[in-house]
């Protein structure tokens, strides 16, 4: 085990039967039994050896173009996400969160949050971070496909996408950030089966419907934070706030002189506020301080799907108005959950188990189906659970019932659904 030679050609015939292993774990012996015995340097014939089969089995880092990450450049700054950003960052690289779905209804800054955080966690993996756009694909069956594509692994002749995938980033650490995928949620099974088949990769996922896997660790991103309403406080203190902060700076993006003043910050909070801290519909309302001051803008939010549009044309087409960021969601329902989404938005402040069987099935006894409904509502982030002491309650936020008011007076059935909620199904 000390004769150079014979430790090169044991290294070699191990090589070539596959196991480079059990040939470095050779160049390892052989090193410290010349140390130990001999008080003597590892011999340059076995290093040169070791090291050759050293990078046979280093994986290449996986590059988009030259770049070590392909993350899409962010024209403006993240606000108001310091704790969200900070807790995210905590959480990937935690061996019991490989995959990480952020949720929210639409607006809510899920990408750009999750953007963010893996600009912060880049040092931790060298063999790359990639973001792959899945919001433009329709099928399912094409994702495997894209993540080969981003990531540059080419689909061996022969072989799976799944194969390729596995074989490809074994052995790799690097994190993969998938967005949009709620457009193609039946693709899951691929995520689940490929974490299954690696060893170091992470994925973070942005998605309006949660993944439903047991590997999966949901991250709520919630709207940013508002005060109260008709708040008394002062200047300095409204900043503190994510929304204002954010409506402050989105408005002095479209105008130099806007400054939040005495005069105007009743107003300011009260848009923000009347928003529900959505990031989408607060920069939408902030553009349009060319043309308005706060108080119009307040004055006008019961219009609000006509007043906020116009976003950034380098937006995605869903985030130019906030009624096409709905319709996204909506348009992924099926049709009894869209008519249950429709029929929710009739409560005020929300509703308990009993008044939505009461209400929107006519008093069914089939729970189990109206359990299933209002599961899909709330994975889907049109409908949040509300703790409370006694029975628990649903509730939306006022933006999102709103829009659902406006289907249902588009479909003819508000007045309908408002007899029903008031005097009972049977009138």
């Amino acid at each position: 085990p000390t004769n150079s030679r014979a430790v090169v050609g044991l290294m070699e015939s191990l090589e070539s039967i596959g196991e480079r292993g059990a040939a470095l774990e050779q160049a390892a012996r052989h090193a410290v039994l010349l140390r130990e015995e001999f008080d003597a340097e590892a011999d340059t014939e076995v290093e040169a050896c070791a090291e050759r089969l050293r990078v046979a089995t280093r994986p290449p880092p996986l590059r988009a173009g030259e770049a070590a990450d392909n993350l899409p450049w962010q024209p403006t700054s993240l606000v108001g996400r310091d704790r969200e950003r900070a807790a995210l960052c905590r959480m990937i690289g935690d061996p019991s969160a490989r995959l990480i779905t952020l949720t929210g209804p639409g607006g809510t800054g899920k990408t750009r949050l999750a953007i963010d955080a893996a600009e912060q966690v880049i040092p931790r993996f060298p063999d790359g971070v990639f973001f792959v756009n899945l919001g433009i694909l329709q099928d399912a069956a094409l994702v495997g496909l894209t993540i080969a594509r981003t990531i540059g692994i080419t689909i061996e002749a022969g072989a799976g996408v799944l194969e390729s995938l596995r074989s490809g980033l074994e052995r790799r650490r690097c994190l993969l950030l998938l967005d949009g995928f709620e457009t193609v949620l039946p693709a899951a099974d691929l995520i689940a089966e490929l974490l299954e088949g690696t060893d170091s990769l992470e994925v973070l996922v942005t998605s309006r419907a949660v993944l439903r896997l047991r590997s999966e660790r949901v991250f709520p991103v919630p709207p940013l934070s508002v005060p109260e309403r008709e708040s008394a406080l002062g200047i300095k203190e409204l900043v503190e706030f994510g929304a204002i902060d954010l409506f402050v700076q989105r408005a002095q993006a479209a105008d130099p002189e806007f400054q939040l003043t005495t005069e105007n910050r009743h107003a300011v909070a009260g848009i923000c506020a009347g928003l529900d801290g959505l990031p989408l519909a607060i920069e939408l309302a902030a553009a349009r301080v060319r043309l308005l001051d706060p108080s119009m803008i307040l004055a006008r939010l019961g219009q609000r799907f006509d007043l906020l549009q116009g976003g950034p044309r380098d937006l995605p087409e869903r985030q130019q108005t906030l009624r096409r960021t709905f319709d996204w969601s909506y348009d992924l329902l099926p049709e009894p959950q869209q008519k249950l989404f429709r029929y929710l938005c009739v409560f005020v402040g929300g509703c308990t188990l009993e008044g939505v069987r009461e209400v929107c099935y006519e008093g069914s006894d089939q729970e189990a189906a109206v359990l299933e409904d209002l599961a899909s509502l709330v994975d889907n982030s049109l409908l949040r659970r509300v703790p409370t002491p006694d029975e628990p309650r649903f509730e939306m936020l006022d933006t999102i019932r709103e829009y659902g008011m406006r289907l249902l007076a588009d479909v003819g059935e508000r007045t309908g659904m408002r007899l029903r909620q008031q005097f009972g199904h049977d009138r």
